[in-house]
């Protein structure tokens, strides 16, 4: 990550209010170091104000990173199963 372009926080308060955070911009410099948290207004919120929309969820999500189907859970839980099962024999028998 580059340098930031302050140094103290009362430099940061005074760069952010040069340049605000603004939702709909991903390139703009005041996105790069001046997102906060909700603060005062919101307490206990961790977000971009206003709040954006994250889309759709997928279905079979149930908590952050969690989102893979069922296809994919019983393959990943057999390879590791195996691999598992592999490592114990070859620890047996080597």
């Amino acid at each position: 990550r580059p340098k930031a372009p302050f140094d103290t926080r009362e430099d940061k308060m005074a760069y952010c209010r040069k340049h605000p955070y603004h939702a709909d911009s991903t390139h703009d410099s005041g996105n790069q170091w001046c997102w906060t948290p909700g603060g005062q207004e919101v307490p206990g919120r961790c977000g971009p104000s206003p709040a954006r929309d994250l889309g759709p969820m997928v279905d079979g999500c149930h908590g952050p990173n969690n989102c893979y189907n069922r296809n994919f859970k019983f393959y990943l839980t057999g390879t590791l199963i195996l691999c598992s099962v592999a490592l114990h024999a070859m620890y047996k028998l080597g």
